[in-house]
């Protein structure tokens, strides 16, 4: 059955691994995955996967997991096409020992998961638009009254950190 406003069209998963013999070289890979970020936002992903690489560090055979950004596209013509991405990075650190023990390895995987959205502008007609406009205005306002969480001052401070 298809609901004649919305339907998903593509879901998909792409996944990408890398080992190096140091975390500089696998941030660098990494990053080259989303060259059509902006500097910006390319600069954040860097630092959030310094962020894990340092984490990998502090410990020989772990494995450390982060999603790294969300991000959506939108298309408009008579059917309005949305894309949600999220990737999602674990990397680990391997550690051998013995006589003939390579070095400390570096891997990451990088998964990055696509869900495509179709509008379809031309079955919206104003009483359609009006209808699903009360319900969803009325859920979010009935939402809001119902809310009765006490605001506290009282700052919250997490062991994993921002």
């Amino acid at each position: 059955m298809k609901f004649p406003l919305m339907i998903v069209t593509k879901t998909d998963t792409t996944t990408v691994t890398y080992s190096e013999g140091n975390y500089d070289s696998l941030i660098d890979n990494i990053a080259d995955i989303y060259s059509g970020m902006s500097d910006g936002d390319k600069n954040s992903v860097k630092a959030g996967l310094t962020s894990l690489a340092k984490s990998c560090m502090s410990r020989v055979n772990e494995k450390q997991k982060k999603v790294l950004f969300t991000q959506s596209t939108m298309c408009v013509n008579d059917e309005v096409t949305t894309s949600f991405y999220s990737s999602n990075v674990a990397m680990e650190k391997k550690h051998s020992s013995g006589k003939n023990a390579p070095a400390d390895e570096f891997s990451s995987e990088v998964q990055v998961s696509r869900v495509e959205v179709k509008f379809n502008r031309m079955a919206l007609n104003k009483n359609i638009a009006k209808k699903l406009c009360s319900l969803l205005f009325k859920s979010i306002d009935d939402w809001l009254e119902e809310t009765n969480t006490k605001q506290t001052d009282k700052k919250i401070e997490f062991c994993f950190g921002d």
